[in-house]
């Protein structure tokens, strides 16, 4: 493939960035904003999530969710959103053939809704939000996830559920969503991605679309994460057939590209797949876990490498006594070469089989701008992945691998947790 440029413009306070991909035959379009749980305090915990719902009950030129979807979804397109902790990104992927017609209704969407202002369709959607928050309590493996990261940090944003929690929801009203809408969703705070082919010709019509909207005088700040530099171990009975780990470690650092790739094969090494450390030793030699596995999530200002998986109740003390043990000996005797070479070309590979898909694209553009405030090249990630050394690989190892960077979060029919911070603080 050849190299994949990226042309940024800003327009009326916002940026567009768009990709030309000619060789493609569809093309993504993103509407990212900077909001999400991570800007809201316990009170409005939820809310970027609810605004994200009530934006597709309704807009100017299409009067409800049945009007919007028919409008991208006759041409064979998709048209959706979702939230995180630091953004919230409204997309559509349209053939190119029909973009004309489907990329002026994702703006309507999102920079003329009117369903934030009507009680009525407030109050039902309410009720939608709040049985999906008893879905994601009902599914242990989800819900755990929620408890790990509250485990983590009860003094910064990542302890609140991106959802919200049932009192929040059930407060949230229009004075609320509106205020919101109106101080989040600018032009000044957007950054517009189109992926595919004809982006450069498209990106001319998407400058007409962006309204006019003056920038607030004072912007609201992600708070600072700092950890607690302790242990953490938090276990929630729940009468379940199986025990729901999340092992989380902490590394508080501003986003670095390298340093951020590296925790990524750290997770690959440990966790992804049938010849990952934790697959080989946790499942298919002791026969400990039907599923294990680790990954990573990048954050302005800190990192994390998480490591989950389910267990029988009697066997979860010998489970985590193993993880330490592996832990401990990765940080002992640093990561093996062969281990590594391997982890750099499946990176690779994967990538490599993403970019046929122009949504992925957008996304790594997204991200640098999330991460580094500019928009990353494919080239960039693949030049810094081959870059990485066994010598980066273990000074990351011994920083993130520490007790005190640690939380331990379990789910499941244990009565008691004797012993089990005590395997933390073994890790040296």
């Amino acid at each position: 493939m050849s190299k994949i440029k990226f042309r940024l413009k800003k327009t009326k306070g916002a940026k567009i960035i768009s990709i030309e991909l000619n060789h493609l035959h569809s093309l993504a379009l993103n509407i990212n904003f900077w909001v999400g749980s991570f800007l809201e305090n316990k009170k409005e915990a939820g809310i970027s999530h609810f605004l994200e719902h009530m934006v597709f009950k309704g807009s100017k030129k299409h009067p409800n969710e049945q009007a919007i979807g028919a409008a991208v979804e006759k041409y064979g397109g998709i048209i959706n959103a979702f939230t995180s902790a630091e953004r919230t990104i409204f997309w559509l992927v349209s053939p190119k053939i029909y973009t004309e017609k489907t990329l002026p209704v994702l703006f309507d969407v999102v920079f003329n809704p009117l369903a934030i202002k009507k009680r009525e369709e407030i109050e039902k959607e309410k009720q939608v939000i709040l049985e999906e928050r008893k879905m994601y309590k009902d599914r242990p493996d989800s819900y755990v996830d929620e408890l790990a990261d509250k485990n983590l940090n009860t003094n910064h944003p990542i302890s609140q559920p991106t959802i919200g929690y049932q009192k929040t929801i059930k407060s949230i009203d229009k004075k609320k969503l509106t205020n919101w809408w109106q101080n989040n969703y600018l032009p000044q705070n957007c950054v517009i991605t189109l992926s595919g082919p004809g982006t450069h010709k498209f990106a001319e019509k998407v400058e007409k679309l962006i309204p006019n909207k003056k920038p607030l005088e004072r912007k609201r700040s992600i708070p600072t994460y700092v950890s607690p530099q302790k242990p953490r171990l938090a276990v929630h009975y729940k009468k379940i057939k199986q025990t729901n780990l999340v092992w989380l470690f902490e590394r508080v650092k501003p986003a670095n590209l390298k340093e951020n790739i590296a925790i990524q094969l750290l997770a690959k090494i440990l966790g992804q797949g049938l010849n990952s450390i934790l697959f080989s030793e946790i499942r298919t030699k002791l026969g400990l876990s039907y599923d294990i596995s680790a990954h990573s999530f990048d954050f302005k200002s800190f990192q994390l490498l998480s490591v989950s998986g389910g267990f029988a109740p009697e066997k979860t003390k010998k489970a985590i006594q193993k993880m330490g043990k592996i832990f401990q000996k990765l940080k002992t005797s640093g990561i093996d070469e062969q281990k590594l070479r391997e982890a750099k070309k499946g990176n690779l590979g994967e990538l490599e089989t993403s970019l046929d898909n122009p949504q992925t694209i957008a996304h790594f553009a997204l991200e640098g701008i999330r991460l580094f405030n500019r928009p990353l090249s494919i080239e960039e990630i693949k030049r810094t992945t081959q870059a990485i050394t066994k010598k980066d690989m273990d000074r990351v190892l011994r920083e993130l691998i520490k007790p005190q960077n640690t939380a331990l979060t379990l789910l499941g029919p244990l009565k008691e947790k004797e012993g089990l911070l005590e395997l933390i603080q073994k890790i040296k």
